[in-house]
């Protein structure tokens, strides 16, 4: 007859398996909650901040050149490193653009264009385009006319941005301004992660603008 072998553990060392077991355990449990809780946080929306002082004493200290419309309808001050792009023919609405270098973190541009609108009030135009805006878009800041002047007339404004947008969203700001019998529109336009760094720079242009008589 076969002999049983009986296998004696130490009560020492048993004590110690069950120990590195529940510490096993509780590991699991721990990367469990924390990949649940990454999954619950949402999404940046990666919307514009406020701005600090860097932005506008770099504001201050770019250089900037002066832009003349060839119709001399109106000139406009632009950073000096910006692409200025004219339109080509007179159907074009937007009159001019101005965008960064290529090279350059910034997703920027700024458009001038004149509004075909019967309307001579920039508040009622301002509050009818917004409520008329393309679907995709919500508003971030609804519309004001206390903040900017345009060539010392009246100015309104407001911001919109995309809808869900994987990649970040785009930010549009709207300026109007009734000058000289027209209504001008200036539209600053750039990713949620850099808009605000542009912004003093767009302000600057905006209160260069004049339209001659």
């Amino acid at each position: 007859m076969s002999k049983m072998i009986k296998v004696i553990v130490p009560v020492r060392s048993t004590t110690i398996i069950i120990l590195l077991a529940t510490i096993f355990s509780l590991s699991l449990i721990g990367i469990g909650i924390s990949n649940a809780k990454a999954q619950a946080q949402p999404p940046s929306t990666r919307l514009p901040q406020p701005l600090t002082g860097n932005e506008t004493t770099k504001a201050q200290q770019t250089q900037f050149s002066n832009y003349t419309d060839p119709h001399g309808r109106f000139s406009i001050k632009y950073p000096s490193t910006w692409a200025v792009k004219p339109a080509t023919n007179r159907f074009q609405p937007v009159l001019v653009s101005f965008v960064p270098p290529i090279l350059s973190s910034s997703l920027a541009d700024m458009n001038i264009a004149v509004s075909a609108t019967h309307r001579i009030d920039p508040e009622v135009y301002t509050f009818t385009s917004a409520a008329e805006y393309h679907p995709g878009y919500s508003t971030f800041q609804e519309p004001e006319c206390v903040k900017y002047k345009i060539d010392g007339q009246k100015a309104c404004s407001y911001i919109v941005t995309t809808v869900g947008s994987p990649g970040g969203r785009l930010v549009i700001m709207h300026v109007n301004s009734f000058v000289n019998g027209q209504m001008y529109s200036f539209t600053f336009s750039g990713h949620g992660d850099t808009f605000d760094k542009d912004l003093p720079l767009v302000e600057q242009m905006l209160a260069s603008f004049k339209a001659p008589p």
